[in-house]
């Protein structure tokens, strides 16, 4: 067997059995007695896509995702395929969130992932052309078969992280509420009135992420109008007014699995750094 593969996809198994149930399968596989190795190989590998799949989708909180509709009224728990493979991906984001607001488009996703699936499936039958085959033919058919599973496993695995780096972004642009809506004492304390212009975030740290929450770390810049005077006292020409730009930091908790299928930061602190003002 091809052992560069077997390395590409052990990483993708997090628990004991998934490690176990593929180590059973390839040890199936080279039993040469065996006239069905072929056919437990490719059983007991989409048995493994879908414990992945289970894993990364439960079935609770699939229910509990607010696009989740019952697919078969006689059957109202029951998860189609579909349904796993969109929470593994998406989680709790609405499609309209997903597909507008994060611009990501998962339908060749989701298409190319059942077709793997649907790729498996095939040697699971026990036809003549896949029962008590030849070396060759078990050797060609079984890359075939853990090309397959490789390829699910990445493209969940590249679905999630373009979703999450999205997810990313959105939270950058939350964090305008925190500059236009918020005063800053820091910046406060520098003239008589205040006006932020804009801001730009250099640095996003992510710091913790739990099954409901992201906290991260955002490091910048924001640009600041001071006026020194009342509004009369400008008009006047008795005020004065300059633009400088101040260092900032901030950590916040960004909400990602709730009702509304979004993002959103639901706490956070921003703290100005004004020492240059000064210096």
């Amino acid at each position: 067997m091809d052992d560069v593969l077997e390395k590409q996809i052990f990483p993708y198994l997090k628990t004991e059995f998934e490690r176990e149930l593929f180590e059973s399968a390839l040890f199936n596989l080279k039993d040469k007695n065996n006239k069905l190795r072929l056919n437990n190989f490719a059983y007991a590998a989409r048995e493994l896509t879908r414990h992945f799949l289970e894993r990364l989708a439960p079935d609770e909180e699939v229910r509990k995702a607010p696009w989740f509709k019952v697919y078969d009224p006689q059957k109202p728990t029951m998860i189609t395929r579909e349904q796993r493979i969109k929470y593994a991906i998406q989680g709790y984001f609405s499609d309209d969130y997903t597909k507008n607001k994060l611009h990501v488009d998962l339908t060749d996703v989701s298409r190319n992932l059942r077709k793997s699936i649907d790729d498996l499936s095939k040697y699971t039958h026990v036809n003549e052309d896949t029962f008590n085959v030849g070396y060759d033919t078990v050797f060609e058919l079984s890359l075939n078969i853990m090309e397959d599973i490789l390829r699910f496993f990445m493209t969940v695995t590249d679905a999630q992280y373009k979703v999450m780096k999205a997810v990313y972004s959105c939270i950058d642009d939350e964090m305008i509420n925190q500059f236009y809506i918020e005063t800053h004492d820091e910046i406060d304390t520098l003239a008589t009135h205040h006006e932020v212009l804009g801001y730009m975030v250099t640095e996003l740290t992510p710091l913790d992420k739990d099954e409901a929450t992201i906290t991260m770390k955002a490091d910048g810049v924001v640009s600041v109008r001071l006026q020194y005077g009342s509004d009369g006292d400008m008009r006047r020409g008795d005020g004065f007014e300059m633009e400088i730009q101040l260092p900032f930091t901030s950590e916040f908790v960004a909400d990602y699995k709730n009702k509304q299928g979004d993002v959103h930061i639901i706490s956070a602190e921003v703290h100005v750094d004004n020492n240059s003002f000064y210096n």
